[in-house]
């Protein structure tokens, strides 16, 4: 999965903002047939590309995360460096008006990949 990789147009690897990112924290449904055996799941798409069983660009890794107050959710921003934050938007309205978008106050995760620990099962 490349979520939106812009590296053909800068001269260092980067990704722009896509519409996958809220889609990290939803469940997705999905399954096989087997010969006469139904699967079926339902996972977070970031488990998936956490376990590695969807692969990506790394474009998640530009992606903060804060608990709903109200539900305990997760739920994804868009994250940048505050002098690009002019060209990154909260929603399509706030980019039509030309407002920035807002910065997060409240704690945020990050996802980091790192490599396996060679000690762990």
């Amino acid at each position: 999965m490349n979520s939106a990789g812009a590296d053909g147009f800068f001269a260092t690897p980067m990704s722009l903002g896509s519409l996958l990112y809220p889609m990290l924290t939803r469940p997705l449904r999905f399954g096989a047939e087997i010969g006469p055996i139904a699967l079926n799941a339902i996972r977070p798409m970031l488990d998936l590309i956490a376990q590695g069983t969807l692969k990506t660009d790394g474009s998640e890794q530009h992606v903060g995360f804060t608990n709903d107050p109200t539900t305990g959710q997760l739920v994804a921003h868009p994250r940048t460096l505050v002098e690009s934050r002019d060209y990154i938007h909260d929603d399509f309205a706030s980019f039509q008006d030309g407002k920035p978008a807002s910065k997060l106050t409240e704690e945020y995760y990050v996802f980091r990949k790192t490599a396996p620990d060679q000690n762990t099962p």
